[in-house]
C-alpha cells in the first residue's frame, strides 16, 4: 500500500512539473479573447507591442479568434513588420480569420 501511495504522489508531482504556465499578461490576454472583447482602450492591441514574444503571438491568435475586422490594419502592420518569423506567422494567421478586404489585400501581398 505504501508502494502505491508513493507512486501515486511520484505521479502527481510529474504531472504538475508539465503543467503549462501563463504569464499575467498571457492570463489577462486569454479573458479578453473568453469575453470577445479588445478591452477598454483597444488593450488587447496594445499587447501586440510586448516585448515578449510568447505574448505578441497569443494577443494575435485570441486577436484571430475574436474576428473583429477593426483590427485588420493593426494585425497587417505586424505581419509585415521586422519581428520575428514566428510572430509574423501568427499575424498572417490572425489576419486570415478577420473578414474583410484589408485582410484579403494584405495576405495576398
Amino acid at each position: 500500500m505504501k508502494i502505491l501511495y508513493g507512486l501515486l504522489i511520484v505521479f502527481i508531482f510529474v504531472s504538475a512539473s508539465y503543467a503549462q504556465i501563463f504569464s499575467e499578461d498571457e492570463i489577462k490576454i486569454l479573458k479578453l479573447q473568453d469575453e470577445r472583447t479588445f478591452g477598454p482602450d483597444n488593450e488587447l492591441l496594445a499587447y501586440l507591442d510586448s516585448f515578449s514574444d510568447d505574448v505578441v503571438i497569443r494577443a494575435l491568435w485570441a486577436t484571430g479568434n475574436i474576428g473583429d475586422v477593426k483590427a485588420a490594419n493593426t494585425v497587417a502592420a505586424v505581419m509585415n513588420s521586422s519581428r520575428k518569423e514566428e510572430i509574423r506567422k501568427a499575424a498572417a494567421w490572425a489576419l486570415s480569420l478577420l473578414p474583410c478586404e484589408e485582410s484579403r489585400k494584405n495576405l495576398i501581398e
